[in-house]
């Protein structure tokens, strides 16, 4: 059975007559091969062990490099972002699997 994938549109085959199926996506682009997911604290999963990036200890509490000029006190924040959106400081980037029931297909 050839199907073509839904998030990465990258063609796959299998057997027929399997329920489901787990597809690494990996079409080059770098939005749809990776997901971001938020730190909510240390673990594991597929892709080894979760750990927050350590920080430079003097520098901790402020989020806003913005923090000190001009354009800080007039409200103004910037942060680093991946390329989905999210905050680094806030998410962790790891591959996106997608789950397909192949009934559906």
């Amino acid at each position: 059975m050839i199907f073509h994938c839904p998030r990465c549109q990258k063609r796959v085959a299998t057997s027929n007559h399997v329920g489901d199926f787990v597809h690494d996506c990996d079409s080059g682009n770098a939005t749809l091969d990776n997901e971001d997911v938020p730190y909510i604290g240390g673990g594991s999963d597929y892709t080894g062990d979760i750990t927050q990036p350590t920080r430079n200890v003097n520098l901790q509490g402020i989020g806003n490099k913005l923090a000190g000029t001009r354009a800080g006190e007039e409200g103004f924040k910037s942060y680093d972002y991946t390329v989905r959106g999210n905050r680094k400081a806030t998410h962790r980037t790891r591959p996106h699997q997608e789950y397909i029931n192949l009934k559906d297909v």
